[in-house]
């Protein structure tokens, strides 16, 4: 699933695939807003980490979960 976190006050965003369900993101994120907590975690499919300051976010778009695809692509 894609993630694209947009920013106060900047013109550039952090998109990234992660391999978490769609529900799980958005309770984190709804949690996050309503306990007013500072930072929101989130891990990639790569494995790597993002923190992010709550109060600079704009923006969370959350994509469509999809299933991967196997064998060759065309």
């Amino acid at each position: 699933m894609n993630i694209k976190i947009g920013f106060k006050d900047s013109a550039r965003e952090l998109a990234f695939n992660t391999d978490e369900e769609k529900a799980s993101v958005e309770e984190r994120l709804r949690n996050a807003l309503k306990n007013d907590e500072a930072t929101v975690e989130f891990t990639d499919a790569k494995g790597r980490q993002f923190i992010v300051r709550q109060s600079s976010v704009a923006y969370v778009e959350i994509g469509a979960e999809t299933n991967r695809p196997v064998g060759f692509a065309n």
